[in-house]
């Protein structure tokens, strides 16, 4: 157990601690005025990308079958995953449209931070490998490995407020993660948060971390191209 609540310590401070105070300073230091930003990636976010994939090798998912099944099995898995997957994503779409809709009815201004597309090809190739790196890493934390380890520091099936216990445990770490998108103000946090529901959902309903992940990154994805094109 020592050795688990290290290592939660230190994944805690490298994956949650670090990014929400950043985004936090960064927002009350810069101001909602922030300069332009070209939509590329530092070393730390590949760092990060790797470490996650060393904690997903602790947990059992639907990717790595340690039996064998039948192909009927696979090809149910397979279509449960597509279906969920598709859910997810025009979920995430969803709370995004009705967020920017909300802003445009109570005339709030959104962060003016502009993110600018890549200027030449090895730009383009950081932005490609970047984006879904980050949103895997943020999905094997808060989808997870959190849930995971705070079910088991705190859970206990014998207690008579096992399910409210259960609830509140599942909240805190998507508040976590609503808190990481603060430089985007009240609406950015609301939408991570609603979007974050769609996809620990999606992560329930397959077993699989890699579903909420094809989506979440094909998510980021659109959200740049939307922006870029309009």
């Amino acid at each position: 157990m020592k050795k688990t609540l290290l290592e939660f310590a230190l994944v805690f401070a490298l994956f949650v601690l670090n990014p929400i105070f950043s985004q936090i300073f960064a927002y009350f230091l810069d101001g909602v005025q922030a300069s332009p930003m070209l939509a590329e990636y530092n070393a730390s976010v590949f760092f990060l990308a790797i470490l996650s994939f060393l904690l997903v090798l602790e947990f059992p998912t639907r990717i790595f079958h340690t039996k064998p099944i039948l192909e009927e099995q696979k090809r149910a898995d397979f279509i449960r995953c597509l279906s969920c997957a598709n859910i997810c994503f025009g979920s995430l779409c969803l709370i995004s449209a009705v967020s920017l809709l909300f802003l445009h009815l109570f005339n709030v201004s959104a962060p003016e931070q502009k993110i600018l597309p890549p200027k030449n090809a090895l730009g383009w190739i950081n932005f490609a490998l970047g984006t879904p790196c980050a949103a895997f890493s943020e999905e094997v934390i808060f989808r997870l490995y959190l849930p995971s380890r705070f079910s088991l520091f705190f859970e206990k099936e014998n207690d008579s407020f096992f399910s409210f216990r259960r609830f509140v445990l599942e909240c805190i770490p998507l508040a976590l993660f609503s808190l990481a998108h603060f430089y985007q103000g009240f609406f950015g946090i609301l939408n991570a948060f609603l979007c974050a529901i769609a996809l620990r959902r999606c992560f329930l309903k397959t077993r699989s971390i890699f579903v909420p992940f094809f989506v979440h990154a094909l998510y980021n994805f659109c959200v740049f191209a939307l922006f870029w094109l309009i």
